[in-house]
């Protein structure tokens, strides 16, 4: 028999090193408010804000983070509807060369009916930013903005971005003072002589700048395709990159906005992703390979899939090939459907303690002319079969688990909804007190009429 344990304290060191973990505490509260006069409306939005989000680096204590103050403004057809996040953040995940203050995201749908007037707005900015060592050479910035909105005016679609900063400090060590002969010596002129606009512009001209033992700093981008004959127009920016000299990278202020024309059945809510796991008595969790979310407009009819090799960590978990997918069809008429599922190919846990081959999730829902409901279903979900300690066992069923000394496996996990269902094709709960549970297999589909 393997040792309990030792498998779910390796469990959560392997979650410490392929997951994506957030320690850089926010504190703060999450609004989500509908102003009064809320309606449907002839378009669909959709949005997206944070401050910063961190990419692991080589060296150590450059653990990444996933997305600051992140407001999420789900597929929706009504406006106005908000959704704001705040914080303050300190210092992420202990990397002593990031350090951001105060962050606020907010993600909205607006309308002015008299003017014609319909669309997204995502809003996002960072206050008090050291990038660098705080006590030696290092790019401070007091303010940074971003700003997206996708919209209809008088029935033509349009996008805006804007990204703006306001206080800039570069502090260099003596020996690296200009003149370089390089886009520093410029950079540095600019924020000497309070000229912050200037200092972005020179920075976005340049493409990136080294700034000696701070890192790499680079503009982020800003787009805003308008596409008329397919029914949307979306803006999408962040303010900077910057490439630490610890290895990490640090996207600041990010913002996205979509608006779509063609949604005569409604907007579609999903997505399909392979794993979630989560280490309960360490706070650690494992993040979800091949998301992959359903589109709010839907896909045409066609399969739009998200698939990966798996991942193999020796004597602990070994994932095969994975894949997920979604699909979204409507129809002037009203009608839509929306299906999407999670497959993976093997699941093997503890040297094979469990096997598990074959698993999938599959979430399907159907809306007629009518826009009502008639038919939200998991028909598909399961696992082709099922190891342990190398003895095959009856696949477990909807309802009647499987359960051993060392762990209980749960199939076909279904949450139904007014308007559609969620399924998880397999739980893996370890009983060993530490709340060690792996989801696999993970599909959700949803129609809304609003």
């Amino acid at each position: 028999m393997y040792d309990r344990r030792s498998l779910s304290t390796r469990l959560a060191a392997a979650a410490v090193a392929t997951a994506t973990i957030v320690s850089g505490m926010v504190v703060g509260a999450a609004t989500s408010a509908q102003a009064a006069g809320r309606a449907e409306t002839p378009f669909a939005y959709q949005g997206s804000a944070y401050g910063t989000r961190v990419l692991a680096g080589t060296d150590q204590g450059s653990a990444g983070s996933g997305p600051t103050a992140w407001s999420v403004m789900g597929c929706t057809k009504a406006a106005p509807v908000r959704h704001s996040e705040h914080g303050v953040v300190g210092t992420l995940n202990a990397n002593e060369m990031i350090d951001v203050g105060a962050v606020t995201s907010a993600t909205t749908s607006y309308r002015a009916k008299a003017k014609e007037l319909y669309g997204s707005r995502s809003v996002n900015t960072v206050a008090d930013i050291v990038l660098g060592d705080p006590k030696g050479p290092r790019l401070e910035i007091g303010a940074l903005k971003t700003i997206a909105k996708a919209y209809s005016r008088a029935g033509r679609l349009g996008a805006d971005t804007k990204v703006a900063w306001t206080d800039v400090e570069l502090h260099l060590a003596p020996s690296d003072q200009p003149s370089t002969g390089t886009p520093l010596d410029d950079l540095v002129e600019a924020v000497n002589s309070g000229a912050d606009a200037a200092a972005l512009e020179i920075i976005e001209k340049a493409g990136a700048i080294e700034i000696p033992q701070v890192g790499t700093v680079s503009f982020g981008w800003e787009r805003t395709p308008v596409r008329e004959r397919r029914g949307f127009a979306a803006a999408s920016a962040y303010a900077l990159k910057v490439e630490l000299a610890n290895g990490s990278t640090v996207n600041l202020s990010r913002a996205w906005s979509k608006i779509f024309t063609d949604v005569p059945a409604g907007v579609f809510r999903g997505n399909a992703y392979a794993t979630e796991a989560s280490v309960l008595g360490d706070g650690i969790s494992i993040g979800r390979m091949a998301m992959q979310p359903l589109p709010c407009q839907g896909t045409g009819g066609k399969w739009q899939r998200n698939d990966v090799t798996g991942i193999d960590i020796p004597g602990l978990l070994r994932i095969g090939k994975v894949d997920s997918g979604t699909m979204g069809l409507q129809r002037q008429v009203g009608t839509a459907r929306a299906g999407t599922y999670s497959y993976l190919s093997s699941v093997e846990l503890g040297d094979g303690a469990l096997t598990l081959q074959g698993i999938t999730g599959r979430a399907n829902v159907r809306q007629n002319r009518d826009g009502r409901i008639v038919a939200k279903h998991i028909n598909g979900t399961g696992i082709a079969s099922m190891t342990v300690n190398g003895e095959e066992q009856v696949v477990p069923t909807p309802g009647n688990p499987f359960v051993s000394d060392d762990f209980k496996v749960e199939v076909g996990l279904k949450i139904p909804s007014v308007r559609g269902i969620k399924v998880t094709a397999v739980r893996i709960s370890l009983l060993d007190g530490s709340g060690t549970v792996l989801d696999l297999g993970n599909a959700k589909a949803k129609i809304e009429r609003r």
